[in-house]
């Protein structure tokens, strides 16, 4: 019998958390920075008022997975205090606004590659925040921002910047940033930009997201794939000035002008609507050693854009252009015995082609061949 209730504890155990999650709940300000401090990992904070915080920082810390659900509320900074994700998982779900004013949710990455710590922030579709800038990635230390991933699918409307990783971010792996199908993310201002790539690591934009701004995205080092989406420089101008610390660039869809800190650019769109007063503007406007410019390489196999971009345009694509609109599209090749017409392209469209047709014996047509292949 002993050895049964043995065997019938052990059994349970596996299906008990060593730490049960739970709800918290906080309506003031002393509530949440209490919820925060006694959270374990798997706890949910849910917030039950509106709340102004100007005594401190919020900070999410201690490496727990957490989840702070709005629940039709809003979360105000006041006085310079923003939100901090220090390390762990933190998720932002639930219909409600996070508003730092002059500030920005801050987001930290790790100094060692080795670390075993990570931060993630994840931000679901019915979270709006406001600020300055939306959300800033921040290095550890030494310029190191390991094991750092944001997953947006909200909406910011900021001042300056949408999204950004501080330029001084240096070290491969750096990091990932995945904007999520339905967000939404505008740069009010007429310099503004909606997503601005300064450090090294990899943003990676999905079907269905809206980013605008004065330029829609500009990189400046790393990784941008772009997938879908709609992305819109909303400047009637190109304006293009070097600059050491910022943006340089207003009135392009998509800037690529490389940093001063001289990092590869890998560029790849391979879908979604472009437009700007330049649509893809790709320029050394730092004057950047040409040994460093050839870092920079930008690649595009689809897409639709509002100025022409077919020297970026990959082997096997074209452009087809229809009123003012560029769509790049796979280049396909009708092979005959003697001839290849190229269609999707302006040879498909000459006026001075002529069709002939010949009567063909059977055996001849046994033997004709006709194929559909890549070009």
């Amino acid at each position: 019998m002993k050895k049964k209730l043995l065997f019938l504890v052990a059994a349970l155990a596996l299906f008990v958390p060593s730490v049960m999650a739970a709800e918290k709940t906080a309506g003031t300000e002393e509530e949440l920075t209490k919820a925060l401090s006694e959270a374990v990992t798997g706890d949910t904070i849910k917030l039950t008022d509106n709340i102004t915080f100007s005594s401190d920082h919020i900070i999410f810390k201690g490496e727990k997975e957490l989840t702070l659900d709005f629940n039709n509320h809003n979360l105000t900074g006041n006085g310079g205090k923003t939100l901090i994700v220090g390390n762990g998982v933190v998720t932002f779900t639930g219909k409600g606004t996070l508003d730092v004013k002059d500030s920005y949710v801050n987001v930290w990455g790790h100094e060692e590659s080795t670390s075993k710590k990570k931060t993630v922030l994840n931000v679901d579709k019915d979270v709006t925040i406001l600020g300055s800038m939306g959300i800033a990635i921040f290095y550890d230390v030494e310029h190191g921002a390991y094991n750092t991933e944001v997953n947006f699918a909200g909406t910011i409307k900021a001042t300056n910047f949408g999204i950004t990783t501080n330029g001084k971010i240096l070290n491969e792996n750096g990091p990932v940033v995945n904007i999520k199908k339905g967000a939404t993310i505008t740069a009010t201002d007429e310099a503004g930009t909606g997503i601005y790539c300064a450090g090294n690591g990899t943003y990676n934009i999905e079907e269905g997201a809206t980013i605008t701004g004065g330029t829609g995205v500009e990189v400046r080092a790393g990784k941008l794939n772009v997938k879908g989406g709609t992305i819109t420089g909303t400047a009637k101008e190109l304006v293009s000035e070097a600059n050491g610390g910022g943006s340089t660039t207003i009135g392009a869809g998509i800037a690529v002008v490389q940093h001063t800190t001289q990092l590869p650019i890998e560029v790849n769109i391979t879908g979604g609507t472009i437009t700007g007063a330049e649509a893809l503007y790709v320029n050394n406007t730092q004057g950047n050693p040409t040994t460093a410019w050839a870092k920079v390489n930008v690649t595009v196999t689809g897409g639709t854009f509002s100025t022409d971009v077919t020297k970026f345009v990959a082997d096997k694509y074209t452009v087809n252009k229809t009123n003012n609109t560029y769509n790049v599209v796979e280049n396909k090749v009708l092979e005959t015995n003697d001839e290849k017409v190229i269609f999707e392209s302006a040879e498909a469209i000459r006026n001075d082609l002529v069709l002939k047709v010949t009567e063909k014996t059977e055996d001849e047509i046994k033997k004709g061949t006709e194929k559909v292949t890549e070009a």
